[in-house]
């Protein structure tokens, strides 16, 4: 079954469904406590329709035309990622009729602000586009590396 997020990703993001990458990253479940080293999988889209060498990469956590706009003004490149615990984000399995997480109540102590301000620093630091390579030999090829 598609989802309603897909559909709007669909119809706000892409001009046309070949340039729109959705990939996964691995991110910390939680920041504030090193001895805790488990990850999950956050989903993402990219479009590169806009690029051109010497541009940047924009991204947001959910608002799609203004990201898909910036990247069209600016020359660059629109990443657009899912907010932890949400669609295709989830942390933890749950049980999709009562909704609540099969690990208990105490998984969503891993649901706030603070930790998402942090998955967007992260993948800020760590996010390397999937089709990298390509850009690069892009920029080489228009003099820019």
């Amino acid at each position: 079954m598609v989802s309603l997020l897909f559909v709007l990703i669909s119809l706000l993001f892409c001009h046309n469904a070949e340039a729109v990458y959705t990939g996964i990253i691995s991110i910390p479940l939680d920041y504030f406590n090193v001895s805790d080293t488990r990850t999950f999988l956050n989903r993402y889209w990219m479009n590169d329709t806009f690029y051109q060498p010497a541009a940047r990469l924009l991204a947001n956590d959910g608002v799609l035309f203004a990201t898909l706009e910036l990247a069209r003004r600016f020359n660059g490149i629109a990443i657009v990622w899912e907010y932890r615990f949400y669609g295709g984000t989830m942390p933890f399995a749950f049980n999709e009729t009562t909704g609540v997480a099969f690990s208990g109540y105490d998984a969503y102590k891993y649901l706030n602000n603070e930790l998402a301000l942090e998955d967007a620093v992260f993948l800020a630091k760590n996010f390397q586009p999937p089709n990298m390579m390509d850009l690069y030999l892009r920029m080489r090829h228009h003099g820019c590396g």
